[in-house]
């Protein structure tokens, strides 16, 4: 489990550098955060694997914090589409992440 955050980071950082690298190009990075239907939890010890599973995974969307694969899709779908909708090929779009002002400001 200590893998998959640390390879999630690593993603995240790595968009991060491309989009100040390149900041002519739009780069997204989006989690689903805690999602119920996967596989991820099934390779932990068996009594945090209940744990999570049992307990903590199912309470999760009473609260918000945890959705259904379907869910993840719906609003994932349409963020993404609105990124491609925005970016035309006459007009560049601007990074995500800029670590400087852009020359026009």
């Amino acid at each position: 489990m200590e893998v998959y955050g640390a390879v999630k980071f690593a993603g995240a950082m790595m968009v991060s550098s491309a989009a100040r690298k390149c900041p002519d190009i739009r780069f997204v990075t989006m989690s689903p955060g805690a999602t119920n239907g996967t596989e991820v939890m099934d390779n932990l010890p068996p009594i945090k694997k209940f744990l999570v599973k049992r307990v903590f995974l199912p309470l999760m969307p009473l609260f918000n914090m945890a959705h259904d694969l379907e869910s993840i899709k719906a609003r994932f779908s349409p963020a993404l589409a609105i990124h491609l909708i925005r970016t035309t090929p006459t007009k560049p779009s601007t990074a995500l992440h800029r670590t400087s002002p852009s020359p026009a400001s």
